[in-house]
């Protein structure tokens, strides 16, 4: 009997750690995705504007350098782009979107800024190009920052407080 509930005590306690260390998961997870997002608009500004790489070229290139989920969004709005010639960048972009399940790990806000993200790739114009491109570069920027502070702020407080309950329901079932 006593095995039986130190066993348990054991899981009840790992499970409490566990579950703080996937919440301080998902926000480094979300971090390094805007942050990756932000260095992923700084090249396709090079790749667009400066070498006039065309646009599912560049995309391809950028999905090459992702090391994140967002390299899904790359991939499968490079395949769009260059196989869908009749339908909007920006439908093509935000389907793209979509199919990366970047919905399920960023924030409702972050998420619909990537998808208006498609407004500074699709622009002709080269010099509202680079000023949207610059635009989302910086709203990136303030996101990773922001989520890069969340991440260290609330991260190391998950784990704590998830171990403290597991102590607790420890003692609680003592």
């Amino acid at each position: 009997m006593i095995a039986a509930k130190g066993v348990g005590i054991c899981l009840i306690l790992a499970a409490c750690i566990l579950a703080g260390m996937e919440l301080e998961r998902g926000l480094k997870r979300r971090w390094l995705i805007l942050r990756e997002l932000h260095e992923m608009l700084l090249f396709l500004e090079k790749e667009m504007i400066f070498r006039r790489t065309p646009v599912p070229e560049a995309l391809e290139d950028a999905a090459a350098q992702c090391r994140t989920e967002a390299q899904a969004l790359f991939q499968k709005a490079a395949g769009l782009a260059g196989a869908k010639r009749g339908a909007s960048f920006g439908a093509l972009w935000e389907e793209a979107a979509a199919a990366s399940g970047l919905e399920e790990i960023l924030a409702a806000e972050e998420y619909q800024e990537t998808c208006r993200m498609a407004q500074a790739l699709s622009n002709t114009d080269t010099v509202m190009q680079k000023t949207m491109l610059e635009k989302y570069q910086s709203r990136f920027e303030e996101m990773s920052v922001e989520m890069e502070r969340q991440y260290r702020e609330k991260g190391a407080l998950y784990r704590k407080l998830t171990a403290a309950a597991g102590a607790f329901l420890a003692l609680l079932f003592l």
